[in-house]
C-alpha cells in the first residue's frame, strides 16, 4: 500500500510545468475516459491564472483498488476543507496519511464522518497532525464516509495531499477542495487511483472506463471556482506521467475560424496564435487562397493570390491551388507552396512556386518556381516536396522528373541563397516524400524500385551515407502518405488493403532488425495520419463511423496504439486533417461537428464547409 502512496506523491513536481486553458463556465460537466492498461492513473484539475478561485470536486465511478490519493489547496484559517468521499463494502480499519507540499503549514486537522441518509455522523478526528504521519482509524462498518482535511486556526494557505488506504472499496469516490492558480508552485487539485487487471466477474463497471463528473461554480454557491481544466494521466514505469485525456475545449476563445476550405492541412505556430489555412474559393474559381489567421487581432490576411494571371486565347484551362504550408520551428517564417496547372491545346505545364513569408515584417519572398511539362510523346512530369532543416536553417526543396531524376535543393534563410543541388538515386516518386527534422533522411514511395510492378513500396534514403532501405517489404495493398520522426528512426505510412479498401497506419522502427516482431506497429481503422513532431496524429473511425482525431506522445518509446488519446468528441460529424505545432502544444484540425466535448457552437453559414478548430494540449 505504501508503494501506491509514494509513487504518485513523488511525481508532483512534474506537474508544475503543465499548462491547460479553462473554457466556458457551467456547474457540472461529465467525462468518460477509456483506460486500456492496468496501472496508476492521476486525475488533475487546474485553474488558469485569471480564473476565479473557489471550491471544486470530481466524482469518480470506475474499477479501482487499494486506496485513493487526493489533494488541493488548503484554505487558510481552517475555513474550507479538502475532502474525499468513499464507500467501504466491508468492515475495515483504514490508514490515513496527510501531506503538505508548500512547507508553510506545520500541522493539519482531519475528520472522518459517516453518511447515513444524507446526515453526517462524526466517527473520528485528529488535531495538530504533522505531515507524513500515519493514522489508523477504528474499525469502520461498511457504508459511506467522508474524510476532511483542515488547516489549523491562524495557519496560512498551503497545499495538502492525503492518502487513504483500504482493501474494501467500492467503485465510487469523490475528491474536492479549494483551487487557486498560484499556491505552492503546483496549483492543482488531484486524485490518484490504481486500476487493476480486467476481472470478467465484475458486474457493470469495467476497468476500461472511468466516469468523471466535474463540479464547480454554482455547484458550490458563491464560493464555487471557475471551471478548471481536467487532465487524466497514466503513470508510467519510470514514474513519469503521460496524459491520456483532457477536458480543455477544442475551441479556445476567438480561435474558431469559420467557413474554411479543407483542401490542404492547416498549420499552426508554437504559440497557437497564428494559423495558416486555405479559404473557400470565390465564385467561379476551383481553388481557394492561403490565409493567415492572427488570434491577437482576430483577423485573417490573404497571402496568396492565385487567380490574378490573365488568360490567353490559346489557353484551354488554368488551375491554381495551394498544396502545402508550415511554420519554421522558431516561428519566424511561414513557408508555403502554390501550383499552377496550365492546359493548352498540345501541352500542359505544371509549375510550383515556393514562397517564404517573414512574420515580423509581413514580407513575402519567392524562393523558386519549378516547372515540368506534359506532352503526348514526352511524358515529363514533376513531383516536389518542401520541408525545413532547423539545424541548418535551410528550406529543403525536393524535385523529381522522369528525364532529369531527383534533385534536392537547400535554401538558406540567413544568406537568402540556394546551396549546391544534390542529385539523388530516386525516380518516379508516386507521392510526396517526408524529411526527418535534421534533414538527413527522406521517406518516400515508389513503384519503379519494386520487383513487383503492381505494388508501390516505401523506402528510407540516408543523405549522409547514400543508403537506401526498403521499409514496407512488399506489404499487401497500396501504400500512401509517408511520415518520419525527427531522427529518422521511425517511418510511417498509410496502407490501403486492395480487397476491402481498409486503411491502416504502419510504423516501422528502423533501428530493429526486420525479423524482430517489435519492429512493426499497426493502428487499424485509420483514415489518415502519421508521425508529426514526435507524436502520432491520426484520424480514426469511431463506433458511429465518423472520423475523430487521436494523438499519442512517443515519449522516446515505441508503443504505438497503446496510449492514444482521443482529442475530438464531436459525435455528430467528422473531424479530420489534424496538424500539430512544432513544440507539441497545439493541434489544429477541420471539423463539421457542431459541438466539441460538450461545447456547442453555431455551425458554419455554409453547411458544406467545415470550421477550423485550435486545441491546447496538456504538454
Amino acid at each position: 500500500m505504501s508503494y501506491f502512496k509514494l509513487r504518485y506523491l513523488s511525481t508532483l513536481p512534474l506537474l508544475a510545468s503543465l499548462l491547460t486553458v479553462p473554457v466556458a463556465q457551467a456547474a457540472t460537466e461529465s467525462h468518460q475516459v477509456f483506460v486500456k492498461n492496468a496501472g496508476f492513473y492521476v486525475i488533475t484539475t487546474r485553474l488558469a491564472d485569471n480564473a476565479k478561485e473557489g471550491m471544486w470536486s470530481v466524482d469518480v465511478l470506475g474499477n479501482f483498488s487499494g486506496g485513493i490519493n487526493s489533494g488541493a489547496m488548503l484554505y487558510e484559517d481552517g475555513t474550507y476543507p479538502g475532502f474525499m468521499t468513499f464507500e467501504l463494502t466491508a468492515d475495515e480499519a483504514i490508514s490515513v496519511i496527510p501531506a503538505e507540499f508548500t512547507g508553510l503549514v506545520d500541522t493539519v486537522n482531519l475528520r472522518v464522518q459517516r453518511i447515513n441518509n444524507g446526515v453526517r455522523e462524526n466517527i473520528q478526528q485528529w488535531e495538530n497532525v504533522a505531515p507524513n504521519t500515519t493514522l489508523q482509524t477504528e474499525v469502520l462498518p461498511a457504508g459511506f464516509y467522508v474524510l476532511e482535511v483542515f488547516s489549523a486556526a491562524n495557519a496560512p494557505r498551503g497545499r495538502f495531499g492525503v492518502s487513504m488506504l483500504a482493501d474494501n472499496l467500492n467503485y465510487y469516490t469523490g475528491v474536492g477542495g479549494w483551487l487557486d492558480s498560484y499556491t505552492g508552485g503546483v496549483p492543482e487539485g488531484f486524485a490518484a487511483l490504481y486500476i487493476p487487471e480486467r476481472n470478467e466477474s465484475l458486474p457493470v463497471i469495467q476497468e476500461t472506463e472511468l466516469n468523471l463528473d466535474l463540479h464547480y461554480g454554482d455547484s458550490f454557491g458563491d464560493v464555487g471556482a471557475d471551471k478548471p481544466a481536467l487532465v487524466v494521466y497514466q503513470q508510467l514505469e519510470d514514474s513519469s506521467l503521460s496524459p491520456i485525456y483532457f477536458s480543455t475545449s477544442a475551441v479556445q476563445a476567438q480561435q474558431w475560424i469559420n467557413s474554411v476550405s479543407d483542401e490542404v492541412a492547416p498549420a499552426i505556430n508554437n504559440e497557437g496564435s497564428l494559423v495558416a489555412y486555405v479559404a473557400p474559393p470565390a465564385e467561379g474559381q476551383a481553388f481557394g487562397d492561403l490565409f493567415l489567421y492572427q488570434a491577437q487581432t482576430q483577423t485573417s490576411i490573404q497571402l496568396s493570390d492565385l487567380h490574378s494571371t490573365a488568360s490567353s486565347s490559346e489557353l484551354v484551362s488554368r488551375e491554381h491551388y495551394v498544396n502545402g504550408a508550415f511554420f519554421t520551428p522558431d516561428d519566424n517564417y511561414l513557408i508555403y507552396a502554390t501550383t499552377e496547372d496550365i492546359r493548352q491545346a498540345n501541352i500542359s505545364s505544371l509549375c510550383t512556386t515556393i514562397t517564404v513569408y517573414e512574420i515580423s515584417n509581413a514580407q513575402s519572398t519567392v524562393l523558386d518556381t519549378l516547372c515540368g511539362n506534359t506532352q503526348v510523346t514526352l511524358e515529363q512530369f514533376l513531383v516536389f516536396n518542401i520541408d525545413f532543416n532547423p539545424s541548418t536553417q535551410r528550406v529543403l526543396v525536393l524535385a523529381n522528373t522522369i528525364l532529369n531524376g531527383t534533385v534536392l535543393r537547400e535554401y538558406d534563410l540567413q544568406t537568402k541563397e540556394f546551396a549546391e543541388s544534390i542529385s539523388l538515386p530516386m525516380i518516379a516518386l508516386t507521392s510526396k516524400p517526408s524529411f526527418s527534422a535534421d534533414g538527413r533522411f527522406i521517406a518516400f514511395i515508389s513503384d519503379e524500385l519494386s520487383e513487383d510492378s503492381t505494388s508501390s513500396e516505401v523506402y528510407r534514403y540516408d543523405l549522409q551515407t547514400s543508403e537506401l532501405l526498403a521499409v514496407s517489404e512488399n506489404s499487401r495493398g497500396l501504400n500512401v502518405k509517408t511520415s518520419i520522426n525527427d531522427d529518422g528512426s521511425l517511418v510511417g505510412f498509410i496502407n490501403v488493403e486492395s480487397d476491402q479498401g481498409k486503411k491502416r497506419l504502419f510504423i516501422h522502427n528502423m533501428n530493429l532488425d526486420p525479423s524482430d516482431t517489435e519492429r512493426v506497429k499497426r493502428i487499424d481503422n485509420v483514415a489518415a495520419g502519421g508521425i508529426q513532431h514526435g507524436f502520432i496524429l491520426t484520424e480514426q473511425m469511431d463506433d458511429h463511423r465518423r472520423s475523430q482525431v487521436y494523438l499519442e506522445n512517443l515519449l522516446g518509446a515505441f508503443s504505438i496504439g497503446s496510449n492514444a488519446m482521443q482529442l475530438t468528441l464531436g459525435s455528430d460529424n467528422d473531424s479530420y486533417l489534424p496538424a500539430i505545432s512544432e513544440n507539441g502544444r497545439y493541434v489544429v484540425f477541420y471539423s463539421h461537428a457542431s459541438q466539441m466535448r460538450g461545447q456547442s457552437f453555431t455551425p458554419p453559414s455554409n453547411n458544406q464547409l467545415p470550421a477550423l478548430y485550435v486545441m491546447s494540449l496538456p504538454y
